[in-house]
């Protein structure tokens, strides 16, 4: 498919001032000789370049000597974790250990891995889906914390890190109090 003149003259005057597209010098394949796929391929590796990093992206990248260090000074003061982390991985692989094939708290029938509850011994743990995992951390950062997490104490963000019984639980309990309320006001 042959491009129309004006995108043509486009393209090479993009080339000749230097610009991102084909034309120039430089071993890249002037644009009027490009397939629609490789133009449309062009196209979206400009478009992401242009783009901003995410706000995540700049600040990991600004800041990984910090975090490096961090890990570093974690590592050093609780080495067991990481070796129990690996002597559960290497059972896994060996067959001495079965991963099964659902979370241990909701049943979801997911990628499960291994909680360790403490670090007494490397086989103290359960398996939980990558929700319930995320949860049972967020408790215990809630312990080391006091109970305070951020947010609204109660709100929605509080109902996220419940687990599905515990938000069940919650439902039922707030269709009692209504039903009681509406008792109570005949």
């Amino acid at each position: 498919m042959k491009l129309p003149p004006r995108i043509l003259a486009y393209f090479r005057r993009q080339g000749a001032i230097g610009g991102r597209m084909g034309g120039r010098a430089g071993g890249k394949k002037a644009a009027a000789n490009m397939t629609a796929v490789e133009r449309s391929a062009r196209a979206r590796k400009a478009s992401l370049a242009r783009r901003k990093p995410k706000r995540t992206q700049t600040y990991y990248s600004e800041h990984k000597g910090t975090r490096l260090a961090y890990q570093r000074e974690y590592h050093r003061k609780h080495p067991e974790r990481g070796q129990f982390s690996q002597r559960v991985r290497r059972g896994i692989l060996s067959g001495k250990i079965s991963r099964p094939a659902k979370c241990s708290e909701c049943g979801k029938t997911a990628n499960v891995s291994a909680h360790h509850v403490n670090y007494e011994h490397f086989m103290n743990f359960i398996w939980l889906c990558h929700s319930c995992h995320r949860l049972e951390h967020s408790k215990l950062r809630q312990g080391a914390l006091g109970g305070k997490l951020g947010g609204s104490a109660g709100g929605k963000t509080a109902a996220r890190r419940m687990t599905a019984r515990e938000r069940s639980a919650r439902a039922r309990k707030a269709s009692k109090a209504r039903w009681a309320k509406k008792e109570t006001a005949r």
